[in-house]
């Protein structure tokens, strides 16, 4: 539960932020986010999300994260 918590309040924060145009905004919210919940979630969860901390934290392209991060996001909350 506390997992759902964290990312409805990233997502209720986050997507509004993105939709006023505040992209680099949205994704440091997602970012520090995906780092709270990591050690919360199962093994092959944290693995996937694992995955896309990785390779988004090398990207500067914020739109491309946000959007990446928000997919595992809504993942986890599928299987919570």
């Amino acid at each position: 539960q506390q997992v759902k918590a964290l990312i409805s309040k990233a997502i209720s924060i986050g997507a509004p932020a993105y939709n006023t145009g505040d992209i680099q905004g949205c994704a440091q919210i997602y970012k520090s986010t995906a780092s709270k919940i990591f050690p919360l979630l199962s093994t092959p969860l944290k693995n996937s999300l694992e995955e896309t901390i990785t390779l988004q934290s090398n990207n500067d392209n914020d739109m491309e994260a946000a959007w990446a991060i928000r997919r595992q996001f809504d993942t986890i909350m599928e299987y919570q």
